[in-house]
């Protein structure tokens, strides 16, 4: 009895062990997603505050094409669904600490997250909500356009349901191996790991379309007309159009040399010469939060053009300079996510670097995570085997 009672305080339940606090997510997109219920169904019932295009505005987005009638009972029923994955997830979470249900499959909130980010760069978001971050990244700090404030919150809520659903695929990760090891393995970030060639492609596709973009702006900046008229040159000229462009661009430039550490070293650990913080490790959230919402802003802004050009009321021939960049900015937002999505899961362990060793052998070939021997330049600790084994022993 007295070695039972050593076994069970020496190893706590792999379920208490870093499960609780994946769940935070799940909540905060229940909360936004109740939130959007509750002004869904106020829009409905003839509130004020629906989306609609500002006077004289002639771009607008798909859901301030379609009437409050139908938009406002739709985002109730997209939110409303929201409600019950999350809903439904919390509930089984808790039925599972219990031991009375089995784990709940991740697919059902990732097919959620991803309809909800696509309705949301595609129905909600345009232009205008690049414009305005690019200006207050410029230190422009504009007054925030109308119809801006609902593409935050559809980016915001986008944002959360994707890390909802990223949590929940971890979290059910960590139970099944818990279950099948007897012991929930540690995440640990790492450094250094092999860059994929597909990342590769991603992050310089992610960092060369804005630099064609800025590339125009600056040449309008510096006087030089291409792909404009002789007379637009001066107009923008004369109201200081062009500087306020020039300001865009290095906003772009900038955000091309972050991407890029996407896949660069100094991605990971910051360089020595960084003033205090210099030779730290780059927390991994603080390049794919941004990363993420960035790209979910360009596609929504790159897709409004396309609209407009596909209509029509912008004419390709006769605006290719000017718009033939923004065309290219969904391919920008997809690489970038793509991009993202790589460094988060190479720098957390989850990369081609575990399915390969450096010794170039696939992942069939390697040995298993329990009879592994450890070495100090191995990222992975100790086999959970062996922990286990070392904390059952009487001392």
């Amino acid at each position: 009895m007295r070695s039972d009672k050593r076994e069970s305080t020496a190893m706590p339940p792999p379920r208490a062990r870093g499960v609780t606090v994946l769940l935070v997510p799940v909540v905060l997109a229940l909360l936004w997603s109740a939130a959007m219920l509750v002004v869904g169904i106020a829009w409905s019932l003839g509130a004020p505050g629906y989306p609609t295009a500002p006077p004289g505005f002639d771009v607008q987005t798909p859901l301030e094409l379609v009437p409050a009638a139908i938009g406002a009972p739709i985002v109730a029923i997209v939110a409303g669904i929201g409600v019950l994955v999350a809903g439904w997830l919390l509930a089984g979470a808790r039925a599972d600490a219990r031991g009375e249900a089995a784990l709940l499959s991740p697919v059902v909130p990732a097919v959620y997250a991803a309809a909800l980010t696509v309705t949301a760069t595609v129905a909600v978001v345009d232009a205008r909500l690049m414009a305005w971050v690019g200006y207050v990244l410029s230190l422009g700090f504009p007054p925030m356009p109308p119809g801006t404030l609902e593409q935050v919150v559809a980016v915001v809520g986008a944002l959360l349901w994707i890390a909802a659903a990223a949590s929940w695929a971890r979290r059910s990760r960590l139970l099944r191996a818990s279950a099948s090891a007897g012991a929930a393995p540690r995440s640990r970030v790492t450094n250094g790991r092999p860059v994929s060639a597909s990342a590769r492609i991603a992050t310089w596709v992610a960092v060369v379309i804005p630099l064609l973009y800025a590339a125009t702006r600056l040449l309008w900046a510096a006087g030089i007309p291409l792909g404009i008229s002789e007379e637009l040159l001066r107009e923008g000229q004369e109201s200081g159009l062009w500087w306020r462009g020039s300001g865009l661009a290095l906003v772009a430039i900038g955000g091309a040399a972050l991407t890029s550490g996407l896949v660069f070293r100094w991605g990971e650990v910051l360089p020595r010469w960084v003033p205090v913080l210099g030779g730290r490790s780059v927390p991994v959230l603080l390049a794919v939060v941004p990363g993420l919402a960035v790209s979910l802003i360009v596609f929504g802004a790159g897709f409004s053009f396309v609209r407009i050009v596909a209509a029509g009321d912008l004419p390709l021939p006769e605006h290719l300079v000017t718009v033939g960049p923004q065309l290219l900015w969904p391919i920008w937002g997809v690489a970038l996510a793509v991009a993202t999505v790589a460094y988060h899961r190479r720098r957390t362990g989850r990369g081609p670097a575990d399915e390969s060793s450096s010794t170039g052998r696939s992942a069939k070939e390697q040995p298993t995570p329990t009879r592994r021997s450890w070495h100090p330049s191995m990222t992975a600790r100790p086999s959970v085997e062996a922990e286990a084994q070392l904390t059952q022993q009487p001392r």
